[in-house]
């Protein structure tokens, strides 16, 4: 690899490339590079730049395949890749955990790094997401030793989108009996089961969700959020009033028919139960009113 990375970046074409980098040009073309060759650029030119580098493709099956050749030319803590369908509506409702999950992750993880690349389909660059800031304050971290408020705890894994159940088998599921919490992060392979002594936190370890039996122990271990929608109750609240004076304006340009009822009786019940702070399968539809 060394090799061909010399003889790229000895080519007078490729060099003014990475002059125009280093210059800050804001466009330049690449003609004419295909399949591994335009893995094989990408990753020379991030080998010789190691910026935070946004990649985006056609369709998700042409990032899958970039992803997979970038793995082979760099390491695999320097790629990510962002899953989303073509088909947005069908991708709302019928998008796997497993996708949701790297998605989160590699988000996460790309915007906790100064370099890394990050490959999408042009389809999540219509995706509304939250700010940088909400995916490092929607987390926590708890370590062995540690005092905790349960309730404060519980309130805020139903914050990041994790469901309350009594048993936890698959990822986004918490559960707590007595002084036990056991939390199946969206980005680990095994859930978490944390042992309280009182208030404080006597032990964490990983245990496997079939069996429930333990794995082995850890000192600390960081929750991130499980959904891509994050909101505060203040994003809740502006979005509510935004959306009831767009519903009005609607309202008022429209005759009066069984379909301006529905839509009426439709959006205001959205609105309730944005006001009373209750989370709901389509709150996605609101996406752009609350960042």
């Amino acid at each position: 690899m060394k090799g061909i990375t010399n003889y790229l970046t000895s080519k007078e074409e490729f060099q003014s490339i990475i002059d125009g980098i280093n210059a800050g040009f804001k466009e330049q073309l690449i003609a004419g590079v295909s399949d591994v060759a335009r893995a094989l650029s990408i990753s020379v030119l991030y080998q010789k730049q190691p910026k935070k580098t946004l990649v985006v493709t056609h369709q998700l099956l042409h990032a899958q395949q970039l992803y997979d050749d970038l793995k082979d030319l760099l390491t695999d803590s320097d790629v990510y890749l962002y899953p989303v369908n073509e088909l947005i509506a069908t991708e709302m409702f019928i998008s796997s955990p497993e996708l949701r999950s790297e998605r989160i992750r590699s988000l996460i993880e790309w915007l906790g790094r100064d370099d890394g690349i990050l490959v999408v389909p042009i389809a999540a660059l219509k995706r509304i997401v939250p700010p940088k800031q909400y995916w490092q304050s929607y987390r926590l971290t708890f370590e062995a030793g540690e005092q905790i408020e349960l309730e404060e705890t519980v309130e805020n894994l139903f914050d990041m989108g994790y469901d309350r159940v009594d048993m936890v088998t698959s990822p986004a599921e918490f559960s707590v009996r007595g002084g036990i919490i056991d939390i199946y992060p969206v980005t680990e392979r095994n859930p978490i089961r944390i042992e309280l002594f009182d208030d404080e936190i006597d032990s964490i370890r990983q245990f496997d969700a079939n069996s429930q039996r333990s794995l082995e122990n850890v000192e600390s271990v960081t929750i991130v959020p499980a959904r891509e929608l994050l909101v505060t109750k203040e994003d809740m609240s502006r979005a509510a009033k935004q959306l009831e004076d767009y519903l009005q304006k609607s309202l008022q340009k429209m005759k009066a028919s069984p379909h301006k009822d529905a839509l009426e009786e439709a959006v205001k019940h959205d609105i309730e139960q944005l006001q009373s702070f209750e989370k709901f399968q389509e709150m996605y539809k609101y996406s752009n009113l609350f960042y």
